[in-house]
Order: structure tokens, then C-alpha cells, then sequence
């Protein structure tokens, strides 16, 4: 009978106990957030990031992320006479 209600514990019924059993093994075992980027990015490109070190991977998404800031600066500003979202947001 303990060991049923152990496995029945134990076991995720759904994914909201899913994720308590993540975050609580993320507390334990803590992975930096540049190590989860990587990762992350691995995964999504698949084979072609095989060939690419972890610091040639993180040159490349730094510099995405700058262009993409950058781009979205202007958009706002051309779509908004001049001003940026949080600009316009912070004269509120």
C-alpha cells in the first residue's frame, strides 16, 4: 500500500507536476542561463550547430540579438513620429 501511494507521488499526472519536478531539479542542480541559451539554440538548429563551439554560438546570438534590437528601435520609430514604445510609454 506506501509503495503505491509513494508511486502515485512520485509519478506526474499531468504537466503541472511535470513542472514542480523541473524547477525543484533546476534549485538542486542550478544550469546558468548562458548555459540554457545554448542549449536551446542547439536543439532548435539541429545538425548545423554540431560544427559550431559554444562561444561561436553565442557570438552569433549576440550579434543577432543587437541587430534585431536595433532594427525594432527604428521600426517604433518610424511607425511612431520619432519615439520609441518606451518612450511613448514613460511620457505617460
Amino acid at each position: 500500500m506506501e509503495t503505491l501511494q509513494l508511486q502515485q507521488i512520485i509519478t506526474p499526472k499531468n504537466s503541472d507536476n511535470m513542472s514542480v519536478i523541473e524547477s525543484t531539479l533546476n534549485n538542486i542542480f542550478p544550469i546558468s542561463s548562458e548555459e540554457n541559451k545554448i542549449v536551446g539554440i542547439k536543439r532548435t538548429l539541429g545538425d548545423s550547430a554540431q560544427t559550431l563551439s559554444d562561444e561561436q554560438l553565442e557570438s552569433i546570438i549576440t550579434d543577432f540579438q543587437y541587430l534585431i534590437d536595433t532594427w525594432l528601435c527604428e521600426f517604433e520609430k518610424n511607425v511612431f513620429g520619432g519615439k520609441t514604445l518606451i518612450e511613448l510609454l514613460s511620457e505617460k
